[in-house]
C-alpha cells in the first residue's frame, strides 16, 4: 500500500530526523517475522549483543548462520561499545559479510544509546563495514524523549526496524 509506506517515511522524517525513501520501506506482519527472513537470506556472520531480546539468538540457530555474541557488561554500562565490538569480530575474516543486531533502546536492560555513543559506534560500522539492523521498536517509549534513530548516522548501512504495536 503506497500511502501506508508515504505516512512510514513521514513518520521517521519527523520523529528521527532521518530520510527514508518510501520505496525503501517494508511493511509485514511482524518484527520477528520480517528478521527472521532478513537472517535467512543474508549471506555472513550474524552479530548478536549480550545480553538481549530473547529470540533473536534461536532464530539465528534457525537458519544456521555462525553468529558472533558481543558481550557487554555492568561495567559497560550494558551497552555495545567500539572496543567491544571489535573484540567480537576480531576472529571474523574480514571479507564475511557481518550483521549485527542493534536494540536502541535495548530489551531486555532498557539502556538507551546516546549521540556520542552512536557516532563512536558508526564510525567502527562504517570501517568495518557492518550492515546493522537496527531494531527500534522501543523508541518512542524513550523517558527522555530524545531517542537517536541510529540512521542518523549510519544512513548507508543501517536497517530501522519500528513499529506500531508497543
Amino acid at each position: 500500500i503506497p500511502e501506508l509506506r508515504e505516512a512510514i517515511s513521514e513518520y521517521h522524517r519527523l520523529n528521527d530526523g532521518v530520510s527514508i525513501p518510501p520505496g525503501n520501506v517494508i511493511v509485514g506482519p511482524g518484527s520477528k517475522s520480517l528478521f527472521f527472513l532478513l537472517f535467512l537470506v543474508f549471506d555472513g556472520d550474524i552479530i548478536l549483543l549480550s545480553p538481549s531480546w530473547t529470540t533473536y539468538y534461536p532464530q539465528c540457530r534457525l537458519t544456521q548462520k555462525r553468529t558472533i555474541i558481543a558481550s557487554s557488561s555492568f561495567e559497560d554500562g550494558w551497552k555495545l561499545t567500539p572496543e567491544i565490538l571489535k573484540k567480537a569480530i576480531s576472529n571474523s575474516k574480514p571479507e564475511t559479510p557481518k550483521l549485527l543486531v542493534f536494540n536502541n533502546p535495548d530489551n531486555p536492560t532498557g539502556i538507551a544509546y546516546t549521540e556520542k555513543e552512536l557516532r563512536a559506534l558508526s564510525l567502527v560500522f562504517k570501517k568495518e563495514n557492518l550492515l546493522v539492523l537496527s531494531d527500534e521498536i522501543y523508541g518512542q517509549l524513550h523517558f527522555g524523549g530524545n531517542h537517536q534513530c541510529l540512521a542518523k548516522f549510519y544512513p548507508e548501512g543501517t536497517i530501522v526496524s519500528n513499529g506500531i504495536s508497543k
